[in-house]
């Protein structure tokens, strides 16, 4: 990955390299075959946060994604409807 230029375009290399020396194999096995998920920022800091269940598979990158995605649309939604109702 190194070589291809794929850490590269992930960002964050050093961080990477910390996980991956001290989770070894497991963490380049998710990095290798997470690493499109990783472009999208939340993902990767998430990632970089607390490695373990991700590697463990106990914890979901796609998941994470969707869930920050989501909410900044649904806060929105709550302030317009509270706004809403004050205003009846």
């Amino acid at each position: 990955m190194l070589d291809e230029g794929a850490l590269a375009k992930i960002g964050k290399t050093p961080e990477i390299m910390n996980v991956v020396g001290k989770y070894g194999d497991g963490a380049m096995n998710f990095v290798w075959k997470n690493n499109g998920s990783l472009l999208v920022g939340t993902a990767m800091v998430a990632f970089l946060a607390d490695p373990e269940p991700f590697i463990n598979e106990t914890k979901d990158l796609a998941t994470v994604a969707a869930n920050v995605a989501v909410e900044p649309l649904t806060k929105e939604i709550g302030a317009r409807t509270r706004a809403m109702q004050a205003t009846e």
